[in-house]
């Protein structure tokens, strides 16, 4: 059924409405007709109601009229109203359209102003114009300078190279084509292998392209293709239609701005010579008008002078024949310094080598002369009268002190060539002034000087310096300030600080002090203020040229002041900070030696304290090596008191012995030992299988690298000691005693590599758990397992390692559990920061190699061993072994072949080793060493002279190395020039340790039982 309009509503309305009124009236009409009544009031009623019936159908119909005119009104306006409404939509959308148009150009202006070439305009358009269209990619070229058919790639838009053509060509292709009609071409169902448009996540191929060539003044200057995934848009043709235009001017601009830029720099070139040739013509032409009137006004003088001029002349010639024969003197100077420099280079090496020949001319009868002596004042066979042994210890003394003489010269060479290093640290004061003090308190007590230090409370505690050489200067500066100070006088070292960025440090006495006239001949070498036959005080007169020296090496400088009969004052100033960046040399083998060659200290000859034996399966064994007897019977007293059994060794070759005998639980190892030095027992301890899993805490006045001792030990322990330094390395040791590894976490995405250590790890007896994401490891951690160690890859397939490594030492249980860091990755230091913030407790590795994972995870093992044998009684060691008393049955029968050209040596070293019952076999040079051993193979050790005629000691272990069966023969290298670096020489031709002469007995039989055992 059709639907009424609101119109004909309206009219059935009113029609219903009227038809009721009719009736009404009509009824009425009716009933008027039926009252039978004739009165006049009825009748004008009844006339008055038709006429009001007529006036109400009279405004119904006019009601209905005006209703059905404002209806049509209406809807006329109604319509108006709609079409203005679609008119207005239309506009809007064209505006925005417009405005969109607008701002993706403003911003495409943006972008391609400026000082840009056409390459760059195009590549940030290009940049721009994907984004804003929502384009996936995009691609544009421009027309080629020397060929206006090639158009070449001026940037791209998220495209893969595999897609990028280097060129297109006009009428070659779409693009081609496109150029050629200067039209936008609309690309759409794009087949499948078109184009790619990759990204991480996959690829997929474009839906729609278009091509829009780049015109300006109907030339085709570029062209641009752009891909999109969705369907492309009327705004969108015409943005890169307009687009085109802008880029298309700014091309052309940018070439004929840069064409224009070239030619403006060559006409501004081109005018500027032309200035200069127009002034240099103009000066030209006057000087030549100016020439001109001379030379007119000169005519006459030419002629007059003509003759002065070949006498002039005459005396030129005889000028330049002097000065030809001048410069051939300047030249003949110039050679001649050149020379002299020469020589004198020449004479700094003759010098150094003169000094390590006289060393070795020196040392060659020393070394006879404190060997007989030495085995006089031992007086083994008891037959010598006590002065006879007094007068031995004499000789050995006199020895000695010619041996420090030696070494001083040999210091003040090896400054004076730069061969002296300086290891730069932070240097805490405190210590130095309680070590002088207690060094220089016995000579003033027996002289009774009033002996203080002094430190000025405004004084820094520590300064960047070599601490050694600053010992040694104020040990110098003090010994002479004692020296020449009576009995009763007064020694005085003052700490201030003597400006913003340095240090005094002042030696005073009143002592004889120094005339004004000899203050700087003392600092010279070999002179003295009194250097007379008659001089009280004695002394080589080095002491202060090498403290002056060592002071210029330290940046600082020494000042004296000094009064004659009044006393002196020695001032040190250095630097709180070394102005120079220094890196402190790691402890090599070279090195090691060379400190160690400078401890003069003799083997200690007083038994050590018997070990207590094991009275219980739990007692923990601790080996002491310390040369200093005080100090290792404090170390045994707190040893004792928290629960150790201790054996203590007094040289180095002693403690290896007990260390490879006894195999304690830990070991506290000083570095400056006798016989053989801290570096090389612990080298020796963790190269052995059986040793190497001891932890050892080291010790000494001087602190080595810290990565040395990172490298090899549980810690350091820097002297002087307190109380409380102590209880933390015997905390330590308790702690690391009693908590042995038993379950390891490998944290490794690598299955086989994690198998390969899990196997590893578990033939040495321990748990170990597998986590191949960061999120196991953090479940095996969370799962209430303790592990007491952990090796971690840092390239894993969920998470970072460094986070993984941040997120385990947030775990309270897990934060001084060591992590080996496991892994190939190159590390940027910004991941080294973040790794080195655990460092006490990290091992940082540079491979996969499992050998090398295994020894870092040894590094934290300390298990209790329970062999039965371990709890027997120790036997009592003394540190007159050196003697060769409990070590008879090691040298014993043993044979060694002496190799020296010095009968001297050979009668002294021969007598040495017969006294032990070992058998000599004696050779002059390397031949007869090498002939010697070839006849008996059975020798056992090998003593080589280094400086020997026709075959030196180098030569002779290389060849003697060479034989194959000789390959494990020890060789011990002998040489008295001991220069820096001839250990390593001696080291690296083969040999297996290094000693210099003068040969000290003791140490030489225990280096002998070392390598013979």
């Amino acid at each position: 059924m059709k639907k009424l309009t609101f119109k004909a509503h309206i009219y059935i309305g009113f029609s219903l409405l009227i038809a009721i009124l009719l009736i009404r009236l009509f009824y009425l009409l009716y009933l008027f007709e039926q009252i039978d009544v004739s009165h006049r009031i009825l009748d004008s009623i009844k006339t008055t109601f038709l006429i009001a019936a007529v006036l109400a159908f009279a405004i119904v119909l006019w009601l209905l009229v005006y209703v059905t005119k404002t209806f049509e009104h209406h809807k006329k306006t109604e319509l108006i109203i709609r079409k203005s409404n679609r008119d207005l939509a239309r506009l809007s959308k064209e505006k925005e359209i417009h405005n969109w148009i607008l701002s993706g150009l403003a911003m495409l202006d943006e972008k391609i102003r400026g000082d840009l070439n056409e390459r760059e305009i195009a590549a940030h358009a290009i940049q721009m114009i994907c984004p804003y269209l929502d384009a996936k990619v995009g691609v544009i070229y421009l027309k080629n300078t020397t060929n206006e058919d090639v158009f070449v790639h001026a940037g791209s838009y998220a495209i893969d190279a595999s897609y990028l053509r280097p060129h297109v060509e006009r009428n070659r292709g779409l693009t081609g084509e496109c150029i050629a009609a200067k039209k936008q071409l609309v690309l759409s169902d794009i087949p499948e292998n078109y184009l790619l448009v990759t990204s991480s996540l996959g690829n997929s191929k474009p839906e729609h392209i278009i091509i829009q060539p780049l015109v300006y003044e109907n030339q085709a200057i570029g062209v641009m293709e752009i891909g999109f995934f969705h369907e492309t848009d009327d705004a969108t043709s015409r943005f890169l239609e307009r687009a085109a235009v802008n880029l298309a001017i700014a091309a052309k601009v940018a070439v004929d701005h840069a064409t224009l830029s070239l030619l403006y720099e060559e006409t501004q070139q081109q005018a500027e010579e032309l200035e200069a040739q127009q002034e240099e013509l103009r000066t030209t032409n006057d000087e030549l008008v100016h020439k001109t009137h001379q030379l007119e006004a000169s005519e006459e003088e030419l002629r007059v002078q003509q003759e002065e001029l070949k006498h002039a002349n005459s005396e030129l010639e005889e000028k330049a024949r002097l000065l030809e024969e001048r410069n051939f003197s300047i030249e003949q100077a110039h050679q001649s310094i050149a020379m002299k420099a020469s020589e004198l280079e020449q004479s700094g090496k003759y010098k150094s080598e003169f000094l390590a020949n006289m060393s070795h001319e020196l040392r060659t009868p020393l070394n006879s002369i404190l060997i007989l002596a030495k085995l006089l004042e031992d007086n083994k066979s008891a037959n010598l009268l006590p002065d006879q042994v007094k007068y031995a210890s004499v000789i050995y003394n006199a020895g000695t002190d010619l041996l420090h003489l030696i070494n001083n010269i040999l210091d003040l060479s090896k400054i004076e060539s730069g061969n002296m290093e300086l290891i730069i640290e932070d240097t805490p004061l405190l210590p130095i002034t309680q070590d002088l003090l207690d060094l220089f308190s016995g000579i003033a007590d027996r002289k009774a000087i009033d002996f203080r230090i002094t430190v000025d409370e405004n004084s820094p505690t520590s300064i960047a310096t070599d601490e050694q050489r600053l010992r040694q200067i104020l040990k110098n500066l003090l010994s002479n300030a004692f020296k020449f100070t009576k009995e009763h006088g007064k020694v005085e070292l003052l700490i201030t600080q003597a400006g913003d960025d340095t240090l005094a440090l002042t030696v005073k006495d009143n002592g004889i002090g120094i005339p004004e006239d000899k203050q700087r001949l003392i600092f010279d070498a070999f002179k003295q203020a009194d250097g007379s036959t008659s001089r009280k005080f004695g002394g080589t007169g080095l002491g202060l040229s090498i403290c002056r020296e060592l002071a210029t090496m330290l940046r600082g400088e020494i000042h004296v002041a000094s009064q004659e009969g009044e006393g002196s004052s020695f001032t040190l100033i250095v630097p709180l900070r070394f102005p120079e960046k220094t890196t402190s040399p790691l402890p090599t083998e070279d090195n090691r030696t060379h400190m160690n060659t400078h401890y003069e200290k003799k083997p200690v000859e007083q038994p050590s304290p018997q070990p207590t034996p094991h009275t219980e399966e739990n007692t923990k064994r601790l080996l002491i090596i310390e040369d200093d007897e005080n100090f290792a019977e404090i170390l045994e007293r707190y040893a004792r008191e928290r629960g150790f059994d201790t054996l203590i060794a007094h040289q180095g070759d002693t403690g290896l012995q007990m260390a490879m005998e006894h195999l304690p639980d830990a070991i506290i190892l000083d570095i400056m030992l006798p016989v053989m030095d801290g570096w090389t027992v612990l080298k020796k301890l963790k190269s052995n299988p059986q040793t190497k899993n001891i932890p050892v805490h080291l010790m000494s006045a001087d602190r080595p690298n810290k990565h040395e001792i990172e490298e090899a030990a549980v810690g350091f322990l820097k002297k002087p000691v307190d109380k409380q330094s102590l209880e933390h390395v015997f905390g330590h040791l308790h702690k690391i005693i009693e908590s042995p590894l038993k379950k390891v976490l490998v944290v490794e995405d690598q299955k086989v590599q994690s198998d390969s250590l899990k196997f590893s790890l578990t033939e040495s007896g321990v748990d170990v758990k597998q986590a191949f994401t960061g999120k196991e490891a953090i479940h095996f951690l969370n799962s209430g397992e303790h592990f007491d160690c952990m090796i971690l890859d840092l390239n894993l397939p969920d998470k970072s390692g460094t986070d993984l490594l941040d997120e385990i030492k947030n775990i309270p249980q897990y934060i001084d559990t060591p992590v080996i860091i496991n892994t190939a990755m190159e590390l940027n230091p910004e991941i080294t920061s973040r790794i080195l913030r655990h460092t006490k407790t990290l091992v940082l590795k540079s491979d996969k190699s499992n050998s090398r994972i295994l020894d870092e995870v040894n590094l934290f093992i300390n298990r209790i061993k329970n062999d039965p044998s371990s709890t027997r009684a120790f036997p009592s060691f003394s540190s007159s072994a050196s003697n060769g008393l409990p070590f008879d049955n090691v040298l014993e029968g043993k044979c060694i072949l002496l190799a020296d050209d010095d009968m001297r040596n050979i009668f002294a070293l021969s007598t040495v080793f017969e006294t032990n019952q070992m058998t000599v076999e004696t050779a002059n040079n390397g031949i007869e060493a090498l002939a010697i051993l070839q006849r008996k193979p059975d020798i056992d050790l090998v003593l080589m002279d280094i400086m020997m005629p026709e075959m030196d000691g180098y030569e002779a272990i290389a060849k003697i190395r060479a034989d194959k069966k000789f390959a494990k023969l020890p060789i011990i290298a002998l040489t008295a020039k001991a220069m820096h670096g001839d250990r390593q020489l001696a080291l690296d031709a083969g040999a297996s340790d290094y000693i210099a002469k003068p040969v000290d007995i003791n140490k030489l039989l225990s280096l002998v039982r070392v390598w013979i055992s």
